[in-house]
């Protein structure tokens, strides 16, 4: 089905986030093709009862297009460049990259259970104004937006942009010990995207459409997560220049044809 043929949301959230952080992630979503899908500082009534206590944080952006549905955890967390580099990413990776990834675990955990207890207030008042597709069917991404590391990145890898260097076929717990590189997290839980504040950007300006954008998510996690080859890139945006490039049965791929790769792939 075409974006021209799936219903639109209309009466989307008004909300800009709470911080400086989750606006500027609403502004790029509202500039973008995500303009009528997402909703921002989405809050669940976990905590309440009979209309008393306090909201729980939901999700700082949810967007619903036909059955998929992306979740965005968006986190700016100060990068001590001042320390050392090995204990101050570290230090960094678990305060932006973990903690995004055990909000999206909740948020997904949640609407699998309750669909209909999500709300575009803090009271919890205004319920979301499109309807969540059968759980059996939602086509998850989970996205951890992590900012704050970008310049130290840039001068810790000679020539680099600031974005974060990708690497699999690594235990998920030996990222915390590399220095400005990221991977799939926990493999018994729903992959995580993790993005920087210049891979982010420059995913948004190369997709067009809504499609691309889910279409992307879908065919990294799938690279990624392929067990026959390990990949190595210097940043998202050679993932995005190689998916681009190449076709795969008339459509995007990082490889023209990922079922005949070679066992080890390097993306410079």
């Amino acid at each position: 089905m075409s974006s021209s043929e799936r219903p639109g949301v209309f009466d989307i959230s008004d909300a800009e986030g709470v911080n400086d952080s989750e606006r500027l992630l609403m502004r790029l979503c509202r500039k973008s093709f995500l303009s009528l899908w997402a909703h921002a500082n989405l809050h669940t009534d976990q905590d309440m009862r009979e209309g008393k206590g306090s909201a729980k944080e939901f999700a700082d952006v949810m967007v619903v297009f036909g059955d998929d549905i992306v979740i965005f955890s968006d986190k700016h967390i100060t990068y001590q460049s001042e320390t050392e580099t090995a204990v101050a990413w570290k230090r960094w990776y678990k305060r932006a990259v973990i903690s995004s990834a055990k909000q999206l675990y909740g948020a997904k955990s949640w609407l699998e259970r309750f669909p209909d207890r999500v709300f575009l207030d803090s009271k919890c008042t205004r319920p979301l104004p499109v309807q969540i597709p059968d759980i059996s069917k939602i086509r998850f991404h989970l996205v951890a937006v992590t900012r704050g590391s970008a310049e130290a990145c840039a001068k810790h890898f000679s020539g680099s942009v600031g974005s974060h260097m990708i690497q699999t076929g690594l235990n998920h717990d030996v990222y915390a010990d590399l220095p400005f590189t990221t991977g799939p997290l926990d493999p018994n839980k729903e992959f995580v995207h993790v993005f920087d504040e210049i891979s982010l950007e420059v995913l948004m300006h190369e997709m067009s459409t809504i499609k691309d954008f889910v279409d992307y998510l879908g065919a990294r996690k799938a690279f990624l997560l392929n067990p026959h080859m390990t990949v190595t890139s210097a940043g998202e945006e050679q993932l995005i220049a190689a998916y681009l490039m190449h076709t795969d049965e008339n459509e995007h791929a990082f490889l023209p044809n990922i079922e005949t790769a070679p066992p080890s792939r390097q993306l410079r």
